[in-house]
């Protein structure tokens, strides 16, 4: 696939080796389902307001959620990279979810996204409703007449009528990340633009840990539509196989006499959960600085020994306090759970049981089993598979906890036969035009 006669970027090398874990992710692969959903989701939204849809819109915010370094963010960062270049996508705006403290903050932050030069049309807007609703609740430019109550901050209703219909040309996503931390006045102030009230094209879409559609609902965010919850997978083998390759052709990577097949290598070594994949393609971005980006003359087994260092930075930064207390009931805990996993109720039952046998190494002290069943879920030790079961979601962490915290032994690199890649380019697919248009980027939380 490397057909340039450039040399090897040894210089990009370096620097993609060095990238941190929050720092914007530079390759993307996958995801092609959750894209097309949420882009549906904001063209039914603009659809409904202008009247070619002819059911209100209500539920459509979207939920990803996932483990740590399942790609949520990366998946966002994508959508709006890729939206901003295609007048006929949706606009996206990523927001903190202390926008969602007062509907004023709420709905000046649509504005501001929107229709940026009438944020000042939207302030005197507010101040002349303040001053109409002062009157009423019997205060003068601030100052109480003896009640207590205050004026009402302005709804979303004053961007209805400053924006209506026929003004919107693109349907708007609030894209809010950390979504687990969603608290029930967040909710309150989000809820009415989640059911369509006011019938704006605005469709939230919430990403955070893989426990963030059971926090929406006990926030009390209901009448979440069937489907619009995404809890995102390893990536498949071929689209693993992808991301090295683009890798490889970005810095242009000298093959030649190559013996290790690195795509399939790491597509193995990854388990396709997204953070070890690009964690190991750093480490093989790190051993082609050290053999100026010749493929065949790079150290294979200390690519590998630096990939498998910087994954169990990973483990040991999802193992808390609480899970180090409770040891020997999270090692038991994950050498019973099946990689198909358990339903909720019997993890939790099995999880009191080993409790009662381990009465030095149980639960930590004021936790109750269902607590810690919870803690788990939050720390990416447990996710739903979206069928009432609860699975461990990266195979090489589940190894490195059933031992005890401790890694397995890394086999050295072979040959291995390339994975075939799947067909890439379909007349009318979106999601592919955006990955051919773009620059590649790949999954990093």
């Amino acid at each position: 696939m490397n057909g340039s006669i450039a040399s090897p970027d040894v210089e990009g090398l370096e620097a993609f080796a060095n990238r941190t874990d929050r720092a914007p992710a530079m390759f993307f692969v996958g995801r092609e389902f959750e894209i097309a959903e949420i882009e549906g989701a904001c063209q039914r939204a603009l659809g409904s307001v202008k009247g070619s849809w002819k059911e209100k819109t209500a539920g459509e915010t979207r939920i990803v959620q996932g483990a740590p370094g399942a790609g949520k963010s990366a998946l966002l960062s994508h959508l709006r990279k890729c939206w901003a270049a295609d007048d006929a996508a949706p606009d996206a705006v990523e927001l903190d979810l202390s926008v969602l403290d007062s509907m004023h903050s709420l709905a000046e932050a649509i504005v501001k996204a929107v229709a940026p030069d009438r944020v000042q049309q939207f302030k005197q807007t507010v101040n002349e409703n303040f001053d109409a609703d002062a009157a009423v609740f019997g205060l003068r430019t601030g100052i109480a007449t003896g009640m207590t109550l205050a004026p009402p901050y302005p709804s979303l209703d004053v961007v209805a009528e400053m924006l209506p219909p026929h003004e919107w040309k693109r349907p708007l996503s609030l894209m809010f990340d950390e979504a687990q931390d969603i608290s029930s006045p967040q909710v309150r102030v989000l809820r009415p633009l989640h059911l369509a009230i006011h019938k704006l094209p605005v469709v939230p879409v919430l990403a955070g840990l893989a426990n963030t559609r059971s926090v929406a609902n006990a926030r009390g965010l209901s009448r979440i539509a069937d489907g619009a919850t995404y809890t995102l997978a390893p990536l498949p083998d071929e689209d693993v196989v992808h991301a090295v390759e683009m890798l490889l052709d970005e810095f242009h990577v000298d093959r030649a006499g190559a013996d290790i097949d690195w795509p399939a290598e790491l597509a193995t070594r990854s388990n396709g959960w997204p953070q070890h994949l690009t964690v190991s393609m750093q480490a093989l971005a790190r051993g082609l600085v050290e053999a100026n980006g010749r493929l065949a003359k790079v150290d294979g087994r200390a690519v590998l020994v630096d990939g498998r260092k910087r994954r169990e930075n990973y483990y040991w930064e999802r193992v808390s306090d609480e899970m180090e207390d409770a040891k020997e009931l999270v090692r038991e805990v994950m050498r019973w759970l099946p990689d198909k996993g358990e339903p909720r109720g019997k993890v939790l039952a099995y999880i009191k049981a080993t409790d009662a046998a381990l009465p030095e190494s149980g639960l930590p002290e004021g936790m109750t089993a269902k607590v810690f069943r919870g803690h788990l879920i939050g720390k990416g030790v447990l996710q739903s598979n979206g069928r009432g079961k609860l699975v461990c979601p990266i195979p090489s962490f589940h190894d490195f906890l059933m031992r005890g915290f401790e890694m397995a032994p890394e086999p050295d690199p072979k040959p291995l036969r390339r994975l075939p890649l799947r067909k890439r380019q379909t007349d009318g697919d979106r999601s592919v035009r955006f990955r051919s248009r773009e620059t590649h980027e790949f999954h990093r939380n």
